[in-house]
């Protein structure tokens, strides 16, 4: 990864109250339907290792990612390579939907009523693709998937269990917008809500 690059992706990671591994998790997620050209990945790789100040680390996919890019069209390039030429062409065209700054922002616990269906659904999403819940409900608060049209239709059963969340304080100061009895309420369609809108992002 280019210099400029990996430290574009701390400070993202430093805004999500993340990860590094995390947050390239994130991006591998959001782009698993994109395939690349020969010439995007030839490129990509000559630009990485020009540079000077090359960024080479490790990072242990999850078996999830594994699973889904062994099997793209690679054009004899390893799974490594691919993958950093994917992350290199995504952070150049990427659509502004990443805040960044330079110090890790603080996270606070939050304690929230959460349908049982609701929960577990947004669980078994976060197992299932290696993403914390801490990482997903973060990034859905700061591509303001909280910020729903009225919708009063919305009712979720009285099987609730109360559940913890690291949320970091732009992700906070996002949830005080709203009145105390409308919270729950948010934070119960903000976990149904973002697996649905994750699944159906569209990549660069």
């Amino acid at each position: 990864m280019t210099e400029e690059h990996y430290s574009k992706l701390l400070r993202q990671a430093n805004y999500l109250g993340s990860t590094r591994n995390s947050v390239i998790n994130l991006k591998l997620y959001l782009n698993r339907e994109k395939v690349l050209t020969e010439k995007e990945v030839f490129e990509a790789l000559e630009v990485i290792r020009s540079d000077e100040n090359e960024e080479i680390f490790y990072s242990n996919f999850p078996q999830y990612y594994n699973d889904i890019y062994k099997d793209k069209q690679r054009y004899l390039y390893s799974l490594d390579e691919y993958i950093s030429a994917l992350l290199h062409v995504y952070m150049n065209n990427a659509p502004d939907q990443w805040n960044e700054t330079d110090k890790r922002i603080e996270k606070k616990l939050r304690i929230y009523s959460i349908n049982d269906e609701i929960l577990n659904t947004f669980t078994k999403f976060s197992d299932n693709v290696s993403l914390s819940q801490t990482t997903l409900l973060n990034y859905a608060f700061m591509n303001g998937f909280h910020e729903f049209e009225e919708d009063r239709t919305f009712t979720y059963s009285s099987q609730k269990k109360k559940k913890g969340f690291e949320l970091t304080l732009p992700s906070i100061s996002a949830l005080d917008d709203f009145s105390k009895t409308d919270k729950e309420m948010v934070m119960n369609r903000l976990l149904k809500k973002t697996p649905l809108e994750l699944e159906n992002a569209e990549s660069f």
